[in-house]
């Protein structure tokens, strides 16, 4: 007897849709960069999950609009501004949500990586925390939140001085990278603790006077307002961070999420939109953080709760609170 064919499913408009994109990639670099700003840009979330994983199998096309996700300078970190296209912050947010999906494995070895040099803050273990740093940099390449750590360690083990040292090797290491010679001057001002953030921010101001308006509201951001983001900045930071490094984008990822369920930014309506990418996203990379979010848009898991007691040790080591 013979095995009957089951029929063929018709073709959903997205399928088609997603031929027609990939089609028009085929004219060139330029055509590639238009459809892939109009799909972030003009589609809705829940288009943007279902369309992403059909039509990026890799990175080859991302890397058009994203540049390289792990950069193998410290230059290539922010080397590339992207357009200043605004967006809106839900797509934004799917964006990176999808991105981050796409490099699932990639970003699991992370977390477990980064909850191993947690650990080692914690229990003031210097050479885990260096190895894991350096295994971190030989995968993933280099990231704004690779350059924090390793100011941070340097501060707590070895003083202003050797710290000041290392500013000075990383300054040097980023001629004509401005943004990011910026960041990380103020980034170990930061953690140095020498000066009030009001007199921080007063220098950051003069410093960035004559700065596009975007890049003024990401640098503000990026360096003083990320652990309480205001969903108004949402969409210009998210976009910024996603040409640093994939690494970059992905922690501001979680820190948005994070505030997002912390202070009930999110209506039933949008937690609905994003319950299943979240999950997806927390089953697929294993990050425990994750599970607060889920908690607070009102998805319950039974997992290792987590230790809130913790990420204030972590924030505060990273911020240069040593106290």
């Amino acid at each position: 007897m013979k095995n009957k064919s089951k029929p063929k499913k018709p073709s959903s408009g997205w399928d088609r849709e997603v031929g027609e994109i990939l089609s028009k990639f085929r004219i060139g670099p330029n055509q590639i960069f238009k459809e892939i700003y109009r799909l972030r840009v003009f589609s809705n979330p829940a288009k943007i999950f279902s369309l992403f994983p059909k039509i990026f199998k890799n990175d080859t096309l991302l890397e058009v609009v994203h540049d390289k996700p792990f950069p193998s300078t410290i230059k290539q970190v922010h080397s590339k501004l992207p357009p200043d296209v605004p967006s809106n912050p839900l797509n934004e947010i799917m964006w990176a949500i999808s991105r981050s999906l796409l490099y699932r494995e990639e970003l699991r070895e992370f977390n477990a990586l980064r909850e191993k040099v947690e650990k080692s803050i914690l229990v003031n273990d210097k050479n885990s925390l260096e190895n894991a740093l350096a295994i971190i940099e030989a995968k993933f390449g280099h990231s704004v939140w690779l350059i924090q750590n390793r100011l941070a360690l340097s501060q707590h083990w070895n003083g202003i001085e050797e710290t000041r040292k290392l500013v000075k090797s990383l300054d040097d290491s980023v001629k004509g990278n401005s943004l990011l010679k910026i960041i990380i001057w103020f980034v170990s001002r930061r953690i140095e603790a020498t000066a009030l953030r009001n007199q921080l921010e007063e220098e950051l101001e003069k410093t960035i006077e004559s700065f596009h308006v975007s890049l003024k509201s990401y640098l503000r951001v990026k360096l003083f307002d990320l652990q309480a983001l205001k969903p108004s900045n949402v969409s210009n930071t998210l976009r910024i961070e996603s040409n640093s490094s994939l690494i970059d984008h992905y922690e501001t990822l979680i820190m948005v999420l994070q505030s997002a369920a912390t202070n009930n930014l999110m209506s039933d309506a949008v937690a609905k939109i994003f319950e299943k990418p979240i999950l997806a996203l927390y089953n697929n990379v294993k990050d425990k953080r994750l599970l607060g979010v889920l908690r607070g848009i009102g998805i319950f898991n039974d997992e290792i709760p987590i230790n809130e007691k913790r990420a204030f040790l972590i924030e505060s080591y990273t911020r240069g609170n040593y106290q």
